[in-house]
């Protein structure tokens, strides 16, 4: 079964898009049914690309050879690595568009995120809260993250959502920081990257009416593209 692109599958329409983690393929077939606009996996599970026409992501460690033979259409790459193997990662990443691949760069603070762009300037980000006992806010540190995403980007958040609600409540502070960006930028401010993501397991939310739709990572519409300077961050989300 031919996939669309993950880029294409989260950017197109003007609501949150949503992705679901894939257990086996009836659960997948289900959320496709629901709405969803892609798939992650951490394991092989025999038959999901029969199974699906959605966009499959591979969230484990392999190389992008056999991602592909596995038939994942994206693949993850950590920016965290680049510190400690910056080469090793360049070339997988570029190996992967090789194959023809996506690859989503998942970053967990904005000196990853720097270093994202100055070595990889990815199309796709995986915003990741940092994990730490601080007691901050997981959605707060995802949403930090998103004034220095690139115009023309896309990010996918990694947060853990089950209801409608839950989605609700991440659009509107999505909405709200939105706001309170563009109104310290002024009316020069530049045009915001165009997406947000968020987390759910398969079968929990019944698809919402518009805009909202089910799944696991989400993501909205993305501004018309314009290219990254290299060491520079760019525009707000």
């Amino acid at each position: 079964m031919t996939a669309r692109r993950l880029s294409q599958a989260i950017s197109e329409g003007d609501g949150i898009s949503l992705i679901v983690p894939a257990t086996d393929p009836g659960s997948v077939r289900v959320a496709e049914k629901q709405g969803a606009e892609g798939v992650v996996v951490e394991q092989d599970l025999p038959g999901l690309r029969e199974a699906t026409g959605l966009p499959i992501i591979w969230r484990s460690d392999a190389p992008p050879a056999e991602v592909l033979a596995l038939g994942a259409d994206a693949c993850l790459i950590p920016a965290g690595a680049l510190e400690g193997d910056a080469e090793r990662l360049e070339r997988r990443y570029a190996e992967a568009l090789d194959l023809g691949l996506e690859c989503v760069v998942e970053v967990r603070d904005p000196d990853e995120l720097e270093l994202a762009l100055e070595r990889l300037d990815p199309e796709i980000f995986l915003l990741s809260p940092r994990g730490t006992d601080d007691g901050d806010d997981p959605l707060e540190q995802v949403l930090d993250l998103l004034p220095d995403i690139p115009a023309g980007k896309l990010a996918i958040a990694d947060l853990g959502v089950t209801t409608r609600d839950e989605v609700a409540e991440l659009a509107r502070r999505r909405r709200r920081r939105d706001r309170r960006h563009r109104e310290r930028r002024g009316s020069r401010g530049r045009h915001a990257a165009g997406c947000l993501g968020a987390v759910s397991r398969p079968g929990t939310m019944r698809r919402p009416r518009r805009q909202s739709r089910h799944g696991l990572f989400a993501a909205s519409q993305a501004m018309p593209r314009r290219r990254h300077a290299a060491g520079r961050l760019g525009a707000a989300t």
